[in-house]
């Protein structure tokens, strides 16, 4: 009795105790691994936490313990975010969690760094060979794309199959490089393209085009932009297709062809024969014309920005007067006796309606100074002066201005040059569209062209010879007059009498 006694009495001490105690609740975070990302990319973070005491109830902060940079959570109070930095470096981040009952914290170490810097390389032509790099990283055959340090210097090597040859490079850090070789910084992700050709289609024919770039290789998916680029690359046996458009510039071929291999330079026409491609050196001045009533009430004066050879108005060639401060010595010549003018301000302060006697060989008849002449123009340094008949003001007129960076201004200059072909061009607005000079201009083809204004379309001195030129379309192309007035009739003119 007493041993059945003794134990309901430790029961009933057990069943107390366990009414009393209170059971601890456990919270627990999984471990998480070592992050590496590389900027700008984002890293997610996922992590498991269970408690013991309420698993519906957990309550979640992300947070930044160290780092050098911003550190951005997409879902802050979640077990699982995105996040973003804006630095490199090492960065220890901290996930807190809480169930109410207890919390706990777990860190978690993400490395941060640059994005790796590739270097791809393509092939393309109807050749093949191969591209290598310097510490033989590339080896382009078939390992073509690496990832490199920034700032690491490169060079890239071509070396053509048998039966190819390599054309040359396009694509950021080779800037259409010909030569074999292209030494390149890596300073940012590149994709470089190596052309090669079979021999027996090599390139030989370039292309250029206003949609161009002179760092490309002038082929026709990667035309050139300048004719002149095109020029000092051609050798012997090239062709040069001029894509239509308008080419502002100056062209000096360095480079000769030779008697079975020219150098040809061709524009493009449509199929009504209207020529496409133009060569238009000349910079458009039809606004900013002020009065100039120190040289006279009906004269206009701009500076041009350069010293003019050449003025027109709407693509025909405006008479001039070379110079305010003395005249050209034809002019000079045929007025300076007669009349007393003896400057170019003068001429173009002369009135109206002036008469002057023509008197040719062939009998004497009265003109007026302006007739057939419409308008006139001269220059001092870049000032230019224009005088329209009427007297009225040039703004919004279609005028335009050519330089002199040559000898006579020639569009195209051939010194001393040979086995060129020039056909298929429209070249106006300069004083000579070809200028062919010197005895070793020979051979020279120039044919189916258009050729516009100017002093000359096609100048030759002191010695070209066996030089063709034949189908061209050639005209001066005044502007407003033909043969009378006091530009037109300066060829075949022995007197004037000026009737007032």
């Amino acid at each position: 009795m007493k041993k059945s006694v003794l134990f309901a009495f430790i029961i009933a001490i057990v069943f107390l105790i366990c009414l009393t105690t209170e059971v601890s609740a456990t919270l627990n975070i999984s471990s998480f691994d070592n992050y590496t990302i590389y900027l700008p990319n984002q890293a997610t973070l996922a992590n498991l936490v269970t408690s013991t005491y309420n698993n519906y109830s957990i309550t979640y902060n992300w947070s930044k313990v160290s780092g050098p940079g911003t550190v951005t959570f997409s879902r802050q109070n979640y077990s699982v975010t995105d996040i973003s930095f804006s630095a490199t470096g090492n960065y220890t981040l901290r996930i807190n969690a809480s169930d109410g009952e207890s919390s706990t914290y777990r860190d978690v170490y993400v490395t941060v760094l640059t994005e790796p810097i590739k270097i791809t390389i393509k092939k393309s032509g109807t050749g093949s060979g191969n591209v290598s790099s310097s510490g033989s990283e590339i080896s382009c055959g078939n390992d073509c794309s690496e990832v490199f340090d920034e700032d690491t210097p490169i060079s890239l090597t071509a070396t053509p199959a048998s039966g190819s040859i390599f054309i040359g490079w396009v694509g950021s850090g080779c800037l259409g490089n010909s030569s074999s070789v292209c030494n390149v910084t890596v300073n940012g992700t590149k994709e470089i393209t190596a052309f090669f050709d079979t021999n027996t289609t090599a390139i030989r024919v370039y292309y250029v085009s206003n949609n161009g770039n002179d760092s490309n290789n002038g082929s026709i998916n990667f035309p050139w932009l300048t004719i002149q680029h095109a020029a000092d690359t051609a050798t012997a046996g090239d062709k040069v297709i001029i894509k239509a458009g308008t080419y502002s510039e100056f062209i000096t071929p360095p480079n000769s062809g030779n008697a079975t291999s020219p150098i040809v330079f061709e524009g493009e026409r449509n199929s009504n024969g209207d020529w496409l491609t133009i060569v238009d050196p000349s910079t458009n001045v039809s606004t900013g014309w002020e009065a100039a009533p120190e040289i006279g009430p009906s004269v206009w004066k701009k500076d041009v920005g350069l010293v003019p050879r050449e003025l027109t108005i709407d693509n025909k060639r405006v008479a001039f007067v070379w110079s305010m401060e003395d005249m050209n010595t034809s002019i000079n010549n045929v007025y300076t006796d007669t009349y007393g003018w003896t400057n170019g301000s003068e001429l173009l302060n002369v009135s109206d309606d002036t008469l002057i006697e023509f008197i040719p060989t062939w009998g004497s008849y009265l003109i007026r100074f302006w007739d057939g002449l419409e308008a006139l123009w001269g220059k001092s340094g870049n000032i230019t002066y224009l005088r329209l008949r009427d007297g009225g003001s040039p703004n919004g007129m279609n005028i335009r201005v050519t330089p002199n960076p040559n000898w006579n201004s020639a569009t195209f200059l051939i010194d001393g040059k040979s086995y060129l072909d020039f056909r298929n061009l429209k070249v106006q607005e300069s004083s000579i569209g070809f200028y062919l000079t010197f005895s070793g201009a020979h051979h020279i083809t120039i044919e189916s062209n258009y050729l516009s204004g100017g002093n000359a379309r096609v100048s030759l001195y002191n010695g070209p010879y066996q030089n063709i030129i034949r189908n061209n379309e050639m005209t001066d192309n005044p502007y407003g007059y033909n043969d009378p007035g006091a530009w037109g009739m300066l060829r075949v003119i022995f007197h004037q009498t000026i009737i007032m």
